[in-house]
């Protein structure tokens, strides 16, 4: 799995706004991905600057995390957004072409604003 420079961007911008940050209450569990500078222990990279975690700690829950797709999906229906409105928005904002991901998260940030 490989992350873009704007589905990085948008999850630095979804982990600073101050209004998702409590909603999301991400807790690392090991299988997701984030983004760091260096190597955090316990993960392992798999593109620069994105890194699988192997071995969970609370020390990687200040790093961005990096939703795969079922994980914003999972996050767009906690937050009551529905299935229809995602496939609706990325049909009109034309993210379809390989870019559901960034569409989703374009979804939570809007959300936010």
């Amino acid at each position: 799995m490989t992350f873009t420079e704007i589905e990085i961007e948008k999850a630095r911008e979804i982990k600073r706004s101050k209004k998702i940050t409590p909603v999301v209450n991400w807790e690392p569990k090991a299988g997701q991905f984030i983004h760091a500078r260096h190597c955090p222990e316990g993960c392992q990279e798999i593109q620069p600057g994105v890194y699988l975690i192997v071995t969970p700690s609370s020390a990687l829950k200040d790093q961005v995390w990096l939703m795969t797709i079922d994980e914003l999906l999972e996050m767009a229906q906690t937050l009551q957004i529905s299935f229809s409105f995602i496939t609706d928005f990325i049909h009109r904002r034309r993210f379809a072409d390989g870019k559901v991901r960034e569409g989703i998260y374009q979804i939570l940030i809007e959300k936010f604003r």
